[in-house]
């Protein structure tokens, strides 16, 4: 049998490993089944490691959408709420994140700036930022070539 935090890593090896996102709704079904999440969601070793793989899957859903067109918006608001089951003892970088791409889909400006403004982490500062320039420059959102800017 796999260990639960193994089983978790794979799944965020494949999430991470594929650019195109086309792996995540088949990762957010395995997360979700009744049977997985009963078993890991309530378990404390595992509870924070299975909403961060759920949340991640979730978010590389909704970039998938947004780079097929589609506004994406249900699967960050979803993202946003397995993120909520984290405990993130004072680091919000993740959830500031996807609040961001949230705006950004929004086309919340205002927002979107705050926030990318108050991201740590190297990597996800440059695509908010990236994403602010967009929808600056259009006045509208283009997923594709402001994410792809980074």
């Amino acid at each position: 049998m796999i260990d639960a935090r193994e089983f978790l890593s794979v799944v965020d090896a494949q999430e991470i490993s594929d650019p195109e996102r086309s792996l995540a709704s088949k990762n957010i079904e395995v997360l979700t089944n009744t049977k997985v999440k009963e078993v890991l969601a309530s378990n404390p070793e595992t509870a924070w490691d299975y909403w961060n793989s759920l949340s991640l899957a979730l978010f590389h859903e909704a970039q998938h959408q947004l780079q097929e067109g589609s506004s994406g918006k249900e699967m960050l608001a979803q993202a946003l709420e397995a993120a909520s089951n984290m405990d993130l003892d004072g680091d919000e970088d993740w959830v500031t994140y996807l609040k961001a791409t949230q705006a950004y889909a929004n086309g919340d400006l205002a927002l979107l700036e705050k926030l990318a403004g108050s991201i740590s982490n190297e990597r996800n500062a440059i695509v908010a930022n990236n994403l602010v320039d967009g929808l600056k420059t259009r006045g509208s959102s283009d997923y594709i070539q402001d994410y792809n800017k980074a």
